[in-house]
């Protein structure tokens, strides 16, 4: 992840809708949340972090740990939340 690759907006707000299958039957919610990140870009190398002006650190730690993590687990947003704090 280099800087040039990611630019930071600040948003009203940011939505994220989760989605769970159980035994064919899907349920999906939507949640308010203060960060998401989108991957722009041919390559997959360009970022774009959505961020609300009352932010969470977890939700920041949360998407920057989706980008540069192979997988992010709920302690590892934390903890990224925490460094960034």
């Amino acid at each position: 992840l280099v800087r040039e690759n990611l630019k930071i907006h600040q948003v009203r707000n940011v939505k994220a809708t989760y989605s769970v299958e159980c035994r064919s039957d899907l349920k999906q919610e939507m949640r308010e949340i203060s960060c998401c990140v989108n991957t722009v870009g041919e390559d997959g190398q360009k970022h774009i972090l959505y961020v609300t002006r009352d932010f969470d650190w977890f939700d920041i730690g949360n998407a920057i740990g989706g980008l540069i993590l192979q997988r992010c687990r709920l302690e590892d947003a934390f903890f990224l939340g925490s460094l960034l704090e």
